[in-house]
């Protein structure tokens, strides 16, 4: 009896590993997801932002041709555009690596150019979670303490 018992609290153990692996998947990939979707906004930020930055250069530039401006102003700016520049260039990278990073867990090759549904919307209405504040469903759902509870069961028939 003790042996049957034992066989069958490795089979819980068996699922409650797996359940728990998925979950991690499940929060890798939405992560990884979230990560290119806020990227995307940056990118468009950054790209805002050089523009306008360019923009402010060309007018100081046209400021130094009039002498209103100093060549000090204008290399102030010029670095701010070089800092700019700078910052996109980083997140592009950065964009392309987290599209890497999400495609490779979902199994989709790296080179793949993935364009997913909220990375372009400007408004993104998210759904606030309704959530049980009982702690012990909570406790009772993670896979995890399952898997502890189990190797104290599958000690206590081994014992036996």
């Amino acid at each position: 009896i003790a042996v049957n018992k034992l066989a069958e609290y490795s089979e819980q153990f068996t699922f409650n590993s797996t359940e728990a692996k998925r979950q991690d998947i499940v929060y890798d990939i939405d992560n990884a997801y979230w990560t290119v979707v806020s990227l995307k906004h940056k990118q468009r930020l950054s790209n805002s932002y050089l523009d306008l930055v360019r923009k402010l250069d060309s007018d100081v530039n046209k400021m130094i041709n009039e002498g209103v401006a100093t060549r000090s102003d204008g290399l102030k700016v010029d670095v701010k555009v070089n800092e700019a520049e700078m910052m996109q260039t980083q997140v592009d990278d950065g964009l392309s690596l987290a599209k890497m990073y999400l495609c490779q867990l979902c199994g989709l090759s790296i080179d793949e150019n993935i364009t997913l549904a909220d990375e372009d919307k400007d408004n993104l209405n998210l759904v606030e979670a309704q959530y049980n504040k009982d702690m012990q469903t909570a406790m009772d759902m993670r896979p995890e303490l399952k898997m502890l509870q189990n190797s104290v069961d599958m000690s206590k028939e081994v014992t036996k």
